[in-house]
This record gives structure tokens, sequence and C-alpha cells, in this order.
């Protein structure tokens, strides 16, 4: 049985959708960096996943985690994801929060993180779940994943601490952005 979406018999109800149409995820577990530009979001394409929506109704389901150590403060960096729509230029998703002067619009109060004591050996993990975004389209879209940096000359260390040294407390994670399409 093959079906684009399955409604109840009494319909479905108000903002509620059908259910999961695809769904694609990128998973990167070797450790890279990436150097950050002072008080602008700098983008890390090693997450990046994209997918063709079947209808421009359609709603995106987002989750991920960034697994790092950044070489300041963990305090010092901030996080966003933003969207392209067939290969144009990046715009914030629908939970993003509003920037006002030179206050960042981040990702609202989607994501949750956890921070590790220093930074050398304890680990930042950024992560969001069930962010939803109506980008409105048929085209490829392709979500990323974007960080900030407070400090100048920051440097953040995907999927390892900033001082990778061979001991227990020195870690290696990974980091993936899954999303799915629900039917509206």
């Amino acid at each position: 049985l093959k079906v684009n979406s399955i409604i109840p018999v009494a319909g479905v109800p108000t903002g509620g959708g059908g259910g999961i149409i695809q769904v694609q995820n990128t998973t990167i577990k070797t450790g890279s960096s990436l150097s950050l530009t002072q008080h602008s979001f700098n983008h890390y394409s090693g997450i990046d996943v994209s997918l063709t929506p079947t209808s421009n109704t359609s709603k995106i389901l987002i989750s991920g985690q960034v697994w790092g150590e950044g070489s300041a403060q963990d305090s010092q960096f901030q996080w966003k994801l933003m969207r392209s729509i067939g290969g144009g230029s990046n715009a914030d998703i629908d939970c993003t929060g509003t920037g006002s002067g030179n206050r960042p619009g981040l990702l609202g109060n989607c994501p949750t993180g956890y921070y590790g004591g220093d930074n050398s050996s304890t680990e930042t993990v950024p992560s969001w779940s069930n962010v939803i975004d109506s980008p409105g389209t048929t085209l490829q879209v392709t979500y990323k994943f974007f960080m900030f940096a407070i400090d100048n000359g920051s440097t953040f260390y995907f999927n390892r601490t900033k001082d990778d040294s061979n001991g227990v407390d020195w870690g290696r994670g990974a980091s993936f952005m899954t999303i799915m399409e629900v039917s509206a």
C-alpha cells in the first residue's frame, strides 16, 4: 500500500498533519574546525541536509545536535539554523528570534544545550528537537547550522574537544541533523 498521506475519517484536526512523507539525515563523526569571524554567523557545512518537499503546504520537522568545543569560553558562542530554497540566499527559519540592534536573532526557545566548564576538555553540545519550519515551496530546501562568535579569533572544534588529548577527559562525539517532511 503506497499513499501520499493518510487522513482520519473525521478529517485532519486544525493545524494537524497527515504524516511523515520523507526523512533525510546527515551525520558527521570526524573532527574538523571552523575559524569564526567575530560578531557574524559562520556556516558549518558539515551537517547540511536537503530535501525537496512534495507539496508547498508541507511542514519540515528538524532535529539535530552539534558536538564540539570552542577555543573561548562556551558562553562566547551562539547558534541558529537557516534554510536556503532552490540554492538561493540563506534565510532564518520560523523558530528564529528577531534580532534588534546589535542583538542577533538566534534559535529562540527551540534548542537546548550542554555547556562544559572550560575550553580545553569539556564539550559544548547545542541540540534542537522538534523545530517546525514552513518553507512553502516544492523546490529543494537545504537546512544549515551557523555559529556566532562573540570573541575575536575564535575557533570551534567539531566532534572533539579543543585540546584533543589522549585521555578520558577528552571525548569525541558526533554531529547530525535530521529533517522530515510532514504533510499538512
